[in-house]
């Protein structure tokens, strides 16, 4: 998704900013708009400089836009064995397939999956990232 955070300098009111969806809570089906998808999203940033800097400094942000997602559906749930790997703020890549791959398995439409084995293998830059990674990796887990 592209995000427009509207909370910091004039400038940089208009720039929009790329960054991967990890994580989402999904909302209960509504029949007045069936396009609502998800009560919140998570998105894991790495800070760096600039924004990304700027936002892990930020407790809250109050106005906030995005467009997107954007990119291919990669379509996993066709494969018997799926391998993802990550290393480091990767992780965050590869969560939404897991996700989803183990909602579509555990959801009463099994027809659109075939996947039977799912492996994610992470290698970590250093130890303090499993603070982050582990709770999203022990929500995969059922």
């Amino acid at each position: 998704i592209y995000l427009r955070i509207r909370d910091f300098y004039l400038s940089e009111k208009f720039q929009s900013h790329p960054f991967l969806i990890c994580w989402w809570d999904p909302m209960q089906p509504d029949i007045q708009d069936p396009h609502k998808k998800a009560l919140s999203i998570t998105l894991l940033l790495q800070p760096v400089s600039g924004i990304t800097r700027r936002l892990a400094n930020r407790e809250t942000i109050k106005s906030v836009s995005f467009d997107g997602p954007f990119g291919q559906q990669l379509h996993l749930e066709h494969y018997d064995n799926v391998i993802l790997v990550a290393k480091g703020i990767g992780l965050a890549g590869i969560l939404s397939y897991a996700k989803q791959l183990l909602a579509w398995r555990y959801s009463v439409d099994k027809q659109r999956i075939i996947t039977r084995k799912l492996d994610i293998h992470w290698e970590m830059d250093d130890l303090t990232q499993n603070r982050w990674g582990d709770p999203f990796l022990r929500s995969l887990r059922l």
